[in-house]
């Protein structure tokens, strides 16, 4: 009866829930038992036998309900938009302004960058062969304004780097699970953001993308762990969606209250 189809339904309804949502469910529960007392006065049978629909209802909601009090073995975060938000604003005027180019040629520009990335290119020879084509000359310290450009677009989201500094501190597993550039992982790698993860799986390093169901494999086969204990969030649906479909403990990133919460079902002492 409790099918992994059942379980990824149960997933499906917290990935994109609140905590009113929980409460929601507690209170489906309560009901539920309501109408099974009131039915099982007529037929006591409907207990030994378990084939009457509520019953079976009954059962589905009281297992589901259990699930978080079970913990989890390992937290895996995405990054961009959960650890921190990037405003690619701030890089495009740097572009447009020092290179000269109206928005639609960058983003032309950028077309052609990706493609050059597949193919090997490194971004600092893509930028150099773009430049020599225009016969345009970089100034000595472009580069390094690039990245210090970079660097100023991340912006931490403060109250869950605080949820991850706690787990951090109790010596919980952290992974960390990113569909990411080299170049935009050097830049982060910089600033410190993966320093509390072990492992870090960047989809330019692994080959893998979220939400192909080989991220998540490989994922599980680096944690050694069945993917039941692994809990998973991403501010990507999609992406919460693929980890559900592979038996992960996922959920849709809101805010850190909701992380917070979440994280407390689970299991955790979490200090303010």
């Amino acid at each position: 009866m409790f099918t992994n189809s059942k379980w990824r339904l149960f997933g499906s309804f917290f990935a994109t829930s609140s905590i009113d949502s929980w409460s929601t469910f507690s209170s489906m529960f309560c009901e539920s038992i309501k109408k099974l007392a009131k039915k099982s006065l007529k037929n006591p049978l409907i207990w030994i036998l378990g084939t009457h629909s509520e019953m079976k209802r009954f059962l589905v909601l009281m297992l589901c309900l259990m699930v978080p009090l079970f913990g989890s073995s390992a937290y895996v975060f995405d990054f961009g938009g959960v650890l921190a938000d990037v405003d690619f604003q701030v890089i495009r005027c740097y572009l447009t302004d020092s290179l000269d180019l109206a928005d639609d040629e960058l983003d032309e520009v950028i077309s052609q960058w990706r493609a050059a990335r597949k193919l090997g290119f490194t971004e600092e020879e893509f930028w150099t062969a773009f430049v020599l084509e225009r016969d345009f000359e970089l100034p000595v310290d472009w580069f390094a304004t690039f990245n210090q450009v970079k660097m100023d677009s991340v912006t931490t989201n403060e109250e869950v780097m605080a949820l991850v500094q706690n787990l951090y501190d109790q010596e919980c597993l952290l992974a960390l699970l990113s569909n990411i550039r080299e170049d935009e992982a050097f830049i982060i790698h910089k600033c410190g953001y993966y320093d509390y993860f072990d492992p870090v799986l960047l989809s330019y390093a692994t080959g893998f993308e979220k939400p192909d169901a080989p991220a998540y494999q490989r994922l599980i086969d680096e944690l050694q762990l069945p993917p039941e204990e692994i809990f998973f969030v991403d501010d990507n649906l999609k992406n919460v969606e693929g980890a559900l479909q592979m038996g992960i403990d996922a959920i849709h990133f809101q805010d850190a209250e909701h992380l917070r919460s979440a994280l407390i079902i689970r299991g955790l002492d979490l200090k303010k």
